[in-house]
């Protein structure tokens, strides 16, 4: 994220006394502005202060509405800091009693392995209400307590003062252990790079290009990546020479990766759309997105197109498929990871690319969506699925 703090744009937010205790508010990198509206008012600070926190970081991303109640300074014995944008959310996370979040993948992964008390407030305004898709999933594994704009202040009274007192064991990083062995299986002889070395983690690799998007797409691409693991490791490995592709207008994906790749190239294109751009108008910036892609993937020449669901992604797999066809560029293998947050429905990158048949393998992370969808690869990379676990024996 950009660090950008409400009228004063180059303050630094410096971390307070870690004996405090934080109720920590983010929306991510959009708008949602019916939840800080919610909040907004002195019987939130009043629940805070039950709970027996003394500090508040509300995150409002790129919403309209500007707090009029919950404005940086001290009130009810609690300090708040209002602010829209912040470089990582980790150091935050690492120390908060409580984090109230809509329910994007990324943040819920972070919030959960750092072992957080995490109540979710889906924004249902996004499309599909996917985030209820996710946020009703964990919540049945007892992973998360979920609530509604309307409804966040009763819960912060009746439900939230029981959950925060339960311990909760961070949730394991991302299985990328799994992606690399999938790949290695699938991917055809004539895509690896056979390297003379005798280490074993790096005997093969494959030029790739990898897909980031704003948000959780990327939290989501980069958890992979950046896990202490042997599957991490593993995939690092593999994944070289690879490049990452970003919107034009997406800062935070490139503050992600070079905390996690900074030595990786990035490339940008036109994002393809917004979110919430109407589909009429998507068809046009789509249609320059494809136009600029050509140099780019041309250059790049990628044996593997890593994508997990971004609008971006799309006419990124394209071209590259066009390109592979014409003999321009040699062919290529697209896999499709469908975002942890898409429990019961595709996302429409995913919608499209299934139905064009252009992917190599189609994963999806929930034993749901894999019973709608048998031809798909069932994967769990970001949270862990009881089914899954049972049927598999696999070692990070």
């Amino acid at each position: 994220y950009q660090r950008r703090v409400r009228d004063k744009p180059n303050l630094t937010l410096k971390m307070t006394s870690s004996s405090s205790s934080l109720c920590f508010v983010t929306v991510g990198s959009t708008e949602f502005d019916d939840l800080i509206r919610a909040i907004d008012n002195d019987t939130f600070l009043e629940r805070l202060q039950d709970l027996g926190c003394d500090e508040l970081l509300v995150q409002h991303g790129r919403g309209t509405y500007e707090p009029t109640t919950l404005v940086n300074g001290t009130q009810l014995g609690i300090n708040i800091r209002v602010v829209r944008f912040l470089d990582s959310l980790d150091a935050f996370m690492r120390r908060a009693t409580l984090v109230v979040a809509h329910g994007g993948a990324g943040t819920a992964t972070e919030a959960l392995r750092n072992g957080r008390s995490l109540l979710v407030v889906a924004n249902d305004a996004l499309m599909d209400a996917h985030q209820s898709e996710l946020a009703d999933r964990l919540a049945r594994d007892g992973r998360v307590l979920t609530s509604t704009c309307s409804g966040v202040l009763d819960t912060l009274a009746n439900d939230v003062p029981s959950f925060v007192t339960v311990p909760k064991t961070p949730m394991p990083p991302a299985r990328a252990g799994r992606l690399a062995r999938l790949l290695d299986a699938a991917l055809p002889a004539s895509a690896w790079i056979h390297n003379a070395t005798d280490d074993a983690l790096n005997a093969k690799t494959v030029r790739s290009l990898l897909v980031l998007g704003s948000g959780g797409h990327t939290a989501e691409m980069l958890a992979m990546l950046q896990a202490e693991s042997i599957g991490s490791v593993r995939l690092r490995r593999m994944l070289q020479p690879r490049t990452f592709v970003a919107a034009s207008t997406d800062k935070g994906s490139e503050s992600a990766l070079r905390r996690v790749d900074a030595a990786s190239v990035l490339e940008r294109v036109p994002r393809s759309r917004e979110v919430l751009q109407s589909y009429v108008t998507s068809v046009l910036s789509t249609l320059w997105a494809l136009v600029a892609c050509v140099p780019l993937v041309y250059r790049a020449k990628p044996r593997l197109l890593l994508v997990n669901g971004p609008g971006t992604s799309l006419p990124v797999c394209l071209v590259a498929y066009i390109l592979a066809l014409i003999g321009l560029c040699p062919p290529v293998a697209i896999v499709f990871i469908e975002s942890a947050c898409r429990v019961h429905s595709l996302s429409l990158t995913g919608k499209i690319l299934l139905r064009l048949g252009l992917c190599t393998l189609f994963i999806v992370q929930w034993k749901e969506l894999a019973t709608k969808h048998p031809n798909a690869v069932f994967l769990p990379l970001i949270f862990d699925d009881d089914e899954y676990e049972s049927a598999q024996s696999d070692e990070e």
